[in-house]
């Protein structure tokens, strides 16, 4: 159903809190590893936190926060913080050509795939970096966007470089090895949804999915399975 109302009623949510301070920690990582992929060092931790804080503040009056905007700003410059002294300091870029790398191909059933891969390390490993608010149990055998990267690439290790902002704020590096049973299980999935959709057919998230939620879906009150359905 997001879908369907992102690019057939064509109703794009804004940005929240949480988008912004995903965004601003990438855009620090963003500049901090195509420094490194120069000078194999990078942005100092004052420099990349700075950047960090700098999106977040050209951008903060402008979405509707859930916490104060210093609030905010801090937990910005705590996750960035710790980013750089973890996956900033242990993670090298391929090339500079390896950071927000533009991905086109298709998955071989005529459904095109266009992405961009945060980074691609020296050691072949894509890698996506997200910063969440809770830690949750990931599988990446099941990830469509890095299985699909994987199989456009012809890169088999995928991993999502995260800090989570818990009360404790923790970092993670979570490492897989896409193999063929992954690529065609998530193949199936674009397959069935894609024939979904070219029939307008625009399913609900399964049952019991969290991001299925008044606090996580932004169309929740126009969703025939959302506010509407209760």
């Amino acid at each position: 159903m997001k879908y369907y109302f992102r690019y057939i009623e064509e109703i794009k949510p804004p940005l929240n809190g949480s988008m912004l301070r995903g965004l601003s920690v990438d855009k620090a990582a963003n500049g901090h590893f195509l420094i490194k992929a120069s000078d194999k060092i990078g942005m100092k931790t004052k420099d990349f936190i700075d950047l960090a804080v700098d999106q977040h503040d050209e951008l903060a009056d402008e979405v509707q926060l859930e916490i104060s905007k210093s609030e905010s700003r801090d937990t910005v410059s705590r996750l960035s913080d710790l980013y750089h002294k973890t996956h900033g300091k242990n993670l090298v870029p391929k090339s500079e050509e390896s950071i927000q790398v533009k991905l086109v191909g298709d998955m071989g059933m005529q459904v095109p795939v266009i992405g961009f891969a945060d980074l691609i390390t020296e050691d072949d490993m894509i890698v996506d970096t997200k910063v969440r608010s809770q830690n949750r149990k990931l599988d990446l055998s099941r990830d469509i966007q890095l299985v699909t990267y994987s199989k456009i690439t012809n890169i088999s290790k995928v991993a999502i470089a995260q800090v989570v902002d818990t009360k404790e704020p923790k970092s993670d590096l979570i490492v897989h090895e896409v193999n063929e049973l992954s690529i065609n299980s998530v193949s199936q999935k674009i397959r069935s949804v894609s024939g979904a959709i070219r029939k307008r057919v625009f399913l609900p998230a399964p049952e019991g999915s969290w991001y299925c939620s008044k606090k996580w879906c932004f169309y929740w009150n126009i969703c025939p399975y959302g506010e509407s359905s209760k």
